[in-house]
């Protein structure tokens, strides 16, 4: 009975401050803790009475465009090309299809890594827009050989040249590096005119390389090494390809292999069995 008999007291402000300012905090939490487990639940219901369905339900990829035909220079086109150049672009031309060098790599290739004893080109550095760096995969610093055609054409350009082991092998008039673009404009393309060819690249010189090496049947491990690819998948997409006369001679050559032979005078088609083929079951 005492506790009811005592006074009632109003409760101070700050109290009731601190009250109200729990209560809200609570509740906002609530409110949280709602909107948090079932905000994607309604996000979703949204989208399906918005959509009806998925928007992306149908949709496709567009397909990937095709690569277009790799170009390269058949050998009577190479021969072509080289008489129809003056020097220096000559040899420039000779060393990139007889090496496969990029035509950064040929720029910046300096007399001191050109070794004429053990005959070979140490790929040590590349030049890009006007600056000098190293070549450009890991694969890229390389030697490659060289046999007595580009030997020859290498010592009569030095014999012309005279310069010192540090000197550029395909120098500017000032001793700087070429630059690829006027060389393709004021060598490249008019030789290509004067030849009556198609315009080529610096970089169909690199195909030519690889794909004459693959006609002779040479392993495409030795075209990687030759380009200095860091993976042999590049050099056999890109740079492989087939040369049309031995495509047209490599199917003749399964036409007899498997033993088929058609009548040019009609429709049938006569069994020729080889002895000893492995073919015969």
């Amino acid at each position: 009975m005492a506790l009811l008999k005592a006074p009632w007291k109003q409760p101070k402000a700050a109290t009731l401050q601190v009250r109200l300012e729990e209560e809200v905090r609570h509740t906002l939490d609530k409110y949280a803790e709602f909107i948090d487990a079932n905000a994607s639940y309604v996000v979703s219901e949204a989208l399906k009475f918005l959509f009806r369905k998925d928007p992306a339900t149908g949709a496709k990829l567009p397909p990937r465009p095709l690569r277009g035909r790799l170009r390269f220079l058949t050998t009577d086109e190479v021969s072509r090309l080289l008489r129809a150049l003056d020097e220096p672009g000559r040899t420039l031309v000779l060393m990139a299809v007889l090496t496969g060098m990029r035509i950064g790599e040929l720029l910046a290739l300096r007399w001191k890594n050109v070794d004429f004893e053990r005959k070979i080109i140490r790929v040590r550095e590349a030049v890009y827009e006007g600056h000098n760096s190293t070549p450009k995969t890991q694969g890229g610093n390389r030697d490659i050989p060289f046999g007595p055609s580009l030997e020859q054409a290498l010592r009569n350009h030095l014999g012309c040249r005279g310069t010192s082991d540090d000197s550029l092998v395909f120098p500017s008039r000032n001793g700087t590096h070429l630059r690829p673009g006027n060389l393709h404009k004021r060598c490249l393309l008019p030789a290509c005119a004067k030849a009556a060819l198609r315009r080529f690249s610096w970089h169909d010189f690199r195909r030519t390389h690889a794909t004459l090496l693959s006609d002779m049947g040479e392993p495409l491990k030795t075209a990687q090494a030759q380009l200095g690819h860091a993976s042999i998948s590049t050099t056999a997409e890109i740079y492989a390809q087939a040369v049309p006369a031995s495509q047209r001679a490599a199917v003749e050559r399964l036409e007899k292999a498997v033993g088929f032979l058609v009548d040019p005078n009609g429709p049938k088609i006569e069994r020729v069995i080889h002895p000893g083929s492995s073919l015969i079951q």
